[in-house]
C-alpha cells in the first residue's frame, strides 16, 4: 500500500503537508520556495544566525515559510 506522501509529485497539491527543510543555503531556499509554492506548510531550520540583509529569507517569510535560525534551531524538530 502506498502512502499519500509517496503519491505526491511536482504537479500535486501539497496542502496540509508539513515539511522541514534542513538549511537555508542555495538548495534549501529553492526547496522551501518550491514546496511553499505547491501548498506545503514549510519550516526551515538552520544553525546559522539570520543575516538582517538577507532579502530572500525575508521573502520566504512573507510567503508563509517559517524560519527557525540560529544556534539550537535544529535541536528540536517541529511537531
Amino acid at each position: 500500500m502506498t502512502s499519500r506522501l509517496d503519491d505526491l509529485g511536482r504537479d500535486s497539491d501539497w496542502a496540509g503537508v508539513r515539511v522541514v527543510v534542513a538549511g537555508l543555503g542555495v538548495s534549501g531556499r529553492a526547496a522551501a520556495d518550491t514546496l511553499q509554492h505547491v501548498g506545503a506548510d514549510v519550516t526551515v531550520l538552520d544553525e546559522r544566525d539570520r543575516d538582517p540583509d538577507d532579502e530572500q529569507a525575508a521573502l520566504l517569510e512573507t510567503f508563509g515559510v517559517e524560519l527557525r535560525l540560529g544556534p539550537g534551531a535544529t535541536a528540536m524538530l517541529p511537531d
